[in-house]
């Protein structure tokens, strides 16, 4: 019997019709079709919503005790079986909610979402980005009468336009009326003549008069970076690396690295887009177009190099991929110091400047503290003298009387800046060739040989050991220091560019009193750290803002003063009068310097705006100069105020 009603129900219930769908598959096909995607994802949501309220609607299941206990020994698939016919329990619904008819209405919800978007629609500004000039152009004649003579001098770190060069893009400028502030016809060459005009301000500055001209030059900085956008977006020609190249020039002489590193390795990028580090980007151009392709390719390759060995950045460049020829277009300044004709295509400056360059990216491939972990000694010392070999042919190819020297640096006569700077990159990458080995002078005081080779001795000579290279780093960091003594006077701005490297030597002296005060050269790295704060003090009278560099550099010379010579003294004569604490945070700071890997990368972390390296030289020096916390504006504590971008409105307002 039971088998039998079950059969009937079973018949019952195939017969029962389907119920009724709760929205029509053929009306939302249609409907949909003539839906924007916005309106389809709403439909979506109402639809459901509307499945919601239906359930809503249903009557609430009550359960009987007799019901219950039926079903407490139902096997639990049972319950998953049945789940499906049982109407959605309401009851646990608090009852103060509203029906959801009277939160959701299909209509009103479309309409409110069609406002909205129109709403937004109608706020926004479709037009392209707007160009803006912050001052307009001088009078030609002035222009040019400040600016043709020392074109190529207050290029001496980025030398990218030949004076030819700016006098036609400077006559193709004013016939396009460039006095009216919206004639940015052509942006890479507004960005070029702005920026070199606002160097050109600086350098022929008087450094007693520097803050008062200081608002003109930024105003046309401002100018040139202004088209800084639109030179990364639309930028495709050998013009748009030069015009990066010339802003470069003018950030080197601020403390901001960070935006100098973001347009120096812009220009490089660029450069690598356009295929300038290939010969065969130029091999169809004419001879002016290839010399201009090439200048522009190997200085923005000197100008990435040389963000590499101030900040300890990965190049842009693959020195393995460039196979572009070297430029051998000279500076007239730089022929006539050195005694040559503009017929020596190898004797030029951008070349020998390229030519370093080169081997400075070699140093920090092979000798940076990430390369040597996977080194050897032996690997390590090969690569020393590699490099070592490689600098010293680099520095022969200088006449006589203008080689850097390490031990006598020339007195009796000023050197042009070009060959100035050109010793200070030498002196710089002597040091960071001998930096890995000159370290373990903490490890051991007597000249230490890492390892033994007989046969590379018997035809190379000895390996380089501890103690040489010690005594060629302080010896190049004395050096960098005295050559300062022959260089003409310049601005504040163009000091400011190199003084990274006189610093970084300050601190390799300072070292150095810690590490070995009774060394035969303690007493002349003192005497050349006082020469150096002479020299700030100097600057300082003329009117620079150097107060803070000179307070912190006045404190390490204190500090190797006392090392050197107190200290010394106390222990010979008065041994039980040395101060325990004095002798204690002396000793901590040896111990942090002797841990420094770039002497660089420290000195601009006092400089600078270099989140992580300011944060190691605190960590360095928090004893000393109290720079336990970043300063408000995130520079370094040796940073001028009068070089922050920020000071002169190169910022964003409210």
């Amino acid at each position: 019997m039971a088998s039998a009603a079950d059969d009937a129900a079973a018949i019952e219930d195939a017969e029962e019709p389907p119920k009724k769908r709760i929205y029509s598959r053929h009306r939302w096909s249609g409907w949909r079709n003539c839906m924007s995607p916005t309106e389809e994802y709403l439909a979506v949501v109402l639809a459901g919503l509307n499945f919601l309220q239906k359930v809503a609607t249903l009557p609430p299941v009550t359960a009987s005790v007799d019901d219950t206990a039926k079903n407490v020994d139902r096997p639990a698939h049972d319950d998953l079986a049945n789940s499906s016919r049982d109407p959605l329990p309401t009851s646990s619904l608090p009852s103060r909610f509203p029906p959801l008819r009277d939160l959701f209405s299909g209509p009103q919800l479309l309409s409110t979402m069609r406002a909205i978007r129109s709403d937004m629609e109608s706020r926004m500004d479709h037009s392209p980005f707007k160009r803006r000039a912050f001052t307009s152009f001088p009078p030609p004649e002035y222009l040019l009468d400040l600016e043709q003579a020392v074109i190529e001098d207050i290029q001496v770190f980025c030398p990218t336009i030949t004076r030819k060069h700016f006098l036609e893009l400077a006559e193709q400028q004013y016939t396009g009326g460039a006095r009216e502030k919206t004639a940015i016809d052509d942006p890479a060459r507004w960005a070029i003549i702005n920026a070199l005009f606002a160097t050109a301000v600086q350098w022929r500055t008087a450094n007693d008069s520097f803050e008062d001209m200081s608002p003109m030059s930024w105003g046309y900085f401002k100018n040139a970076f202004s088209v800084f956008p639109e030179l990364l977006i639309s930028g495709g020609s050998v013009s748009t690396v030069e015009a990066m190249l010339t802003m470069a020039t003018f950030l080197l002489g601020t403390t901001d690295a960070r935006t100098t590193l973001q347009v120096a390795s812009s220009a490089a990028r660029t450069a690598q887009l356009m295929g300038l580090h290939r010969r065969e980007a130029y091999t169809k151009l004419d001879a002016t177009q290839s010399r201009q392709h090439r200048r522009a390719c190997w200085v923005a390759f000197i100008v990435d190099t040389e963000m590499t060995v101030r900040f300890g950045i990965s190049p842009s460049f693959n020195l393995s991929q460039m196979n572009a020829d070297l430029p051998d277009e000279g500076l007239a300044s730089f022929n006539h110091a050195i005694g040559i004709t503009c017929a020596e295509k190898t004797q030029c400056y951008v070349r020998k400047l390229a030519e370093l360059s080169r081997i400075r990216y070699k140093i920090h491939d092979q000798l940076s503290v990430d390369s040597i972990k996977t080194q050897a000694g032996p690997h390590h010392q090969a690569a020393v003298l590699a490099l070592s070999a490689e600098l010293e042919a680099w520095r022969n190819t200088f006449p006589e009387h203008l080689r850097p020297k390490i031990t006598a640096v020339v007195h009796d006569r000023e050197l042009e800046t070009h060959v100035v700077l050109l010793h200070i990159y030498y002196f710089d990458a002597l040091i960071k060739i001998h930096t890995n080995l000159a370290r373990l002078k903490s490890v051991s005081s007597h000249s230490l040989t890492l390892c033994q080779n007989p046969s590379w001795e018997a035809s190379q000579g000895s390996y380089p050991n501890v103690q040489d290279a010690y005594e060629k780093c302080t010896a190049a960091a004395r050096a960098t220091v005295e050559i300062l003594r022959v260089t003409p006077p310049h601005s504040f701005v163009h000091l400011w560019a190199m003084i990274c490297y006189p610093v970084a030597a300050c601190l390799i002296l300072l070292w150095s009193a810690l590490e070995d005060s009774t060394g035969a050269e303690a007493h002349a790295n003192v005497r050349v750290l006082g020469q150096f704060v002479q020299f700030l003090a100097g600057l300082r009278e003329e009117g620079c803002d150097v107060r803070n560099v000179l307070d912190g550099c006045s404190k390490f010379f204190k500090i190797a003063k006392y090392a050197v010579h107190t200290q010394r003294t106390i222990r010979l004569t008065r041994p039980l009068d040395e101060d325990e604490n004095v002798r204690e945070q002396l000793e901590t700071l040896r111990l942090k310097l002797s841990g420094v890997a770039d002497w660089t990368h420290l000195a601009q972390g006092l400089l600078s705006n270099m989140p992580s390296l300011c944060a190691q030289a605190r960590e360095v020096f928090s004893d000393i100069l109290e720079s336990e916390k970043p300063g408000s504006d995130g520079y370094g504590p040796l940073a001028s105020d009068m070089l922050k971008p920020h000071n002169h409105n190169f910022c964003f307002g409210p």
